[in-house]
């Protein structure tokens, strides 16, 4: 298995298994978000806005590790990276 940071020909897996977490029912509130939803976070992240690592087995993403740059509360000069 290797760790490796994703890229934009990663969108189509990523994008079902942000879904497949979307689906898992395990956060409320996320039943008002749409297709567009995970596709506009995706693209922040793969454009520099935070960081995305996919995990592969020969070939194969089988994970991932989302996380996107968010102002930190009490100070809008620094950044903290929160996960998905």
């Amino acid at each position: 298995m290797k760790v490796r940071l994703a890229n934009k020909f990663d969108l189509p897996v990523l994008k079902q298994m942000l879904w497949n977490y979307h689906d898992s029912g395990s956060i409320s509130g996320l039943d008002i978000t749409s297709e567009d939803t995970g596709v506009k976070i995706l693209s922040i992240i793969l454009a520099g806005g935070g960081i995305a690592l996919v995990s592969e087995n020969n070939n194969t993403v089988t994970g991932m590790l989302l996380a996107i740059c968010t102002p930190f509360l009490w100070d809008h000069s620094k950044l903290v990276m929160n996960e998905i």
